[in-house]
């Protein structure tokens, strides 16, 4: 049997979750359609569909052009992987999300015809796009000017919380997944009464277009094939990952899918509008793993750094979507959009920009370890740049301290020396008037006091000369000893003396 669920419009997600499948006559697929081919080579049908070519292949499945010929129109046929569909639980999950989505209906989503399945084999039929993907023409363009690209994630945003108000999360929203449709622009608004799809042409002729800015492109949302709903969140595996790498949330790269929620898909839009401005995403490294790590790691670069004419608001908004923890982002896809729309309008937007200091502690809550050794570093640093001035001035202090102290000590000495000298002068100049006035007593035995006074005085002029402090130029130079003068005899029978020498007896 297919189990085939037609597009309806309920009044709650819950209403359309309760309501019964319904039933339709199995129709055999041929050899090629089979799962376990892996879809090598392009089935000729898949249950009443049509298949005209493969459009494209991802991670999660194969999309194909197809026909309805009940309807007579072309649809997108997308086919999840095997493995993702391989037990009876993962295809009922698949349908049963699938109905979710299939309640969304906004003029920025491609809408959800058919969910159903043939065999093992599940299939969505949704509305066929005939345009190019933003991730095609981000390569061939480059990046957007900022107002356009505020334009356009706002208009996302919208469609965005049209998906979260009726409990259905993306969780895969990406460049690759918004198709810009050039037969309408942003501003058309026909498209808030009437629907762009049911065409069966191709719509080649209305792509004229297609070569204009992208103001002149109405993105559309497409690619549920990881969409959550709310009610039954509690099915998901925690530990798995799913999602491109580069547009993950942290929590989401982390693996912890029961905190992945509508703050998810907040981050996505701000990576999207981070390669709007920039041209690349936040974080693309050399592996998906890397790219992991680095999610939930690393701050990413602001965008004026990549491109320095961004707008200093634009940044503000791009970064606060881009927050670590979901409860730092926009709490809803509507108020990004209305913070985008003040933007434009030249308001002021309720997002702060991102100071130095907080960047520097979001770098040190990301690298606990580093950021303690360049503490550290910094710490040593200060001391040395503070405590060396002071070692030094605390050093020159002390050695002058230390000359003054020698200073001090060498005066008195100089003192001291002044002191001796001059009393052995008095001492020398003493002896030598003693000497001279016992010569001129004339008393008896004046030679030996004479002899004796000529001896002390020979003993100060040798201790004298030896003393190493008379070289000092503040001593007084006593005069050399002289050998004392005889003395002539003015009495009558006295003889003049006259030097004796050193052999004639005393």
């Amino acid at each position: 049997m297919i189990e085939r669920v037609k597009r309806c419009d309920p009044d709650s997600v819950a209403d359309l979750l309760d309501a019964p499948l319904l039933d339709a006559p199995l129709l055999d697929a041929p050899p090629e359609s089979d799962p376990a081919a892996g879809f090598d080579e392009t089935p000729k049908t898949i249950g009443r569909f049509q298949i005209v070519r493969e459009l494209g292949r991802g991670g999660y499945g194969v999309v194909f052009l197809a026909v309805d010929p009940e309807l007579d129109r072309e649809v997108a046929l997308k086919v999840p992987r095997p493995e993702a569909v391989l037990s009876a639980d993962l295809r009922t999950r698949f349908l049963r999300e699938g109905k979710a989505v299939a309640s969304l209906n906004h003029a920025n989503i491609i809408p959800v015809f058919e969910v159903g399945r043939v065999g093992a084999l599940c299939y969505i039929a949704s509305a066929y796009c005939d345009g190019i993907s933003l991730a095609q023409w981000l390569r061939e363009r480059g990046p957007a000017q900022p107002t356009q690209a505020a334009r356009l994630v706002e208009v996302l945003a919208e469609a965005v919380q049209h998906a979260h108000g009726r409990g259905v999360v993306h969780r895969d929203l990406k460049p690759s997944n918004v198709l810009l449709d050039f037969r309408f622009s942003m501003d058309d608004v026909r498209l808030q009464t009437m629907s762009p799809f049911g065409s069966t042409s191709s719509g080649n002729a209305a792509i004229e277009n297609q070569e204009s800015t992208i103001d002149h492109a109405m993105p559309m949302i497409t690619d549920f094939g990881l969409a959550k709903t709310a009610i039954h969140a509690d099915q998901t595996r925690t530990g798995s990952i799913l999602g491109t790498p580069s547009y993950m949330a942290p929590e989401q790269a982390a693996g912890r899918l029961s905190e992945v929620g509508p703050a998810a898909d907040i981050y996505a839009l701000g990576a999207i509008l981070y390669e709007l401005l920039t041209g690349q995403p936040p974080f693309r490294k050399e592996s998906d793993l890397a790219t992991l790590r680095a999610v939930e790691a690393e701050e990413p670069p602001p965008p004026r750094r990549r491109r320095p004419e961004t707008p200093r608001d634009l940044e503000a908004i791009c970064l606060k979507c881009l927050e670590k923890a979901p409860g730092q982002r926009y709490r809803t896809a509507t108020e990004l959009a209305a913070d985008l729309q003040r933007f434009r309008g030249g308001q002021p937007v309720q997002a702060r920009r991102i100071g130095t200091l907080e960047r520097l502690d979001r770098w040190r809550r990301a690298n606990p370890t580093l950021a303690a050794l360049s503490g550290s570093v910094v710490v040593l640093l200060m001391t040395i740049a503070v405590g060396a001035p002071l070692a030094s001035w605390s050093l020159q202090r002390r050695s002058a301290d230390l000359e003054a102290s020698l200073e001090r000590t060498k005066a008195a000495e100089r003192n001291e020396r002044q002191a001796a000298l001059a009393a052995q002068r008095s001492l020398y100049d003493a002896l030598r008037a003693q000497m001279r006035a016992v010569s001129a007593a004339g008393m008896p035995g004046q030679r030996l006091h004479r002899l004796n006074a000529a001896v002390q005085q020979a003993a100060c002029w040798a201790c004298w000369s030896s003393d190493p402090r008379r070289n000092s130029p503040s001593a007084m130079t006593p005069s050399r000893p002289s050998r004392p003068s005889t003395p002539t005899s003015s009495g009558p029978g006295r003889s003049r003396l006259g030097p004796r020498s050193p052999s004639t007896p005393s």
